[in-house]
């Protein structure tokens, strides 16, 4: 009488082929939670930098409200230019007066002679910038004659017209509370002069020098090597400049020297060669500064990288 095979003792150990099967199965969850661990460690460091970015950001913002408290904004408009053909020696114009000493002037704006011009110096007698670098900002020197505008680039300034001008007249258009606004300039930088004492029956004396905000870039960033699209305009073939704004306060009017300190890490984002361009692509341009003088308003407006 054959006899069948015993059952296996349930109290019986894995077979090899079972604990393998167990030992993966194992392996796949541990990795998967290591997974969302790293995922989370991740997002909690990324959530940590851009809460700390922000932190950042808001304190340079107070820094720069109480730079502005009590000055006045700088009136870098159009000023005559004379001859200054292709060299690099010095532009001479009528009046430096709102200009601060250093920075770059945008000279024929919206004409085939347009040219931004970087400076160094300004000569002491206010007739010429000096320490020239002549086609920056991705252009070429040009030619110039006498009568055309010059303007301090980094300042943006809404236009006097502001229905459908022509397309001479302005660099960009920004979406503001109350609508679009044409505005002439880059938007990279503010001047402004501050008061060194009241006036009797209100109001303060200016300080004389021109003190300025600026942006300075300080690594490029290229969307193709990122794999991404930053701007959100379809396509990955933009570059950028990674950079922080700083504050260069003049004192020479209180017998010191000029301070230039940095206000932030480089987080501030701008598309290299098309300064205040839109960068959140909702078709509107977007510069650092827009300086409203009628209304005394200046709003600042930034894009921060994380990661």
């Amino acid at each position: 009488m054959g006899g069948r095979a015993p059952l296996p003792d349930p109290r019986a150990g894995l077979t090899l082929v079972e604990l393998m099967v167990a030992l993966a199965i194992s392996a796949v969850l541990l990795a998967m939670i290591l997974s969302s661990m790293h995922q989370d460690v991740r997002g909690f460091q990324e959530r940590t930098a851009l809460s700390a970015q922000e932190r950042s950001a808001r304190d340079m913002l107070l820094r720069i409200e109480g730079a502005l408290e009590f000055a006045q904004g700088a009136t870098s408009t159009t000023l005559v230019g004379q001859p200054a053909g292709t060299g690099d020696g010095s532009l001479k114009v009528a009046d430096l007066r709102g200009f601060p000493d250093f920075g770059t002037l945008l000279v024929a704006p919206g004409t085939a002679a347009e040219e931004r011009i970087r400076y160094a110096g300004l000569e002491p007698a206010g007739r010429e910038f000096q320490n020239l670098q002549r086609g920056v900002g991705c252009g070429a020197p040009r030619s110039h004659g006498a009568g055309e505008p010059v303007l301090w680039s980094g300042l943006a300034i809404p236009i006097k017209t502001q229905v459908a001008p022509a397309a001479f007249l302005f660099e960009g258009v920004s979406l503001e509370l109350g609508g679009p606004v044409f505005y002439r300039g880059d938007g990279t930088g503010f001047c402004f002069r501050e008061p060194i004492a009241s006036r009797p029956g209100g109001g303060f004396v200016d300080g004389g020098g021109v003190s300025v905000l600026y942006f300075e870039p300080v690594a490029l960033l290229s969307e193709a090597e990122r794999g991404t699209d930053l701007n959100r305009d379809g396509d990955q073939l933009d570059q950028f400049d990674l950079g922080r704004l700083r504050m260069r306060l003049d004192a020479s009017s209180l017998g010191g020297a000029a301070t230039d300190t940095s206000l932030c890490a480089p987080m501030i984002l701008q598309e290299r060669c098309a300064p205040g361009s839109d960068l959140d692509g909702d078709g509107f341009q977007d510069p650092i500064f827009l300086w409203v003088a009628d209304a005394r308003r200046l709003r600042i407006r930034l894009f921060l990288l994380v990661g």
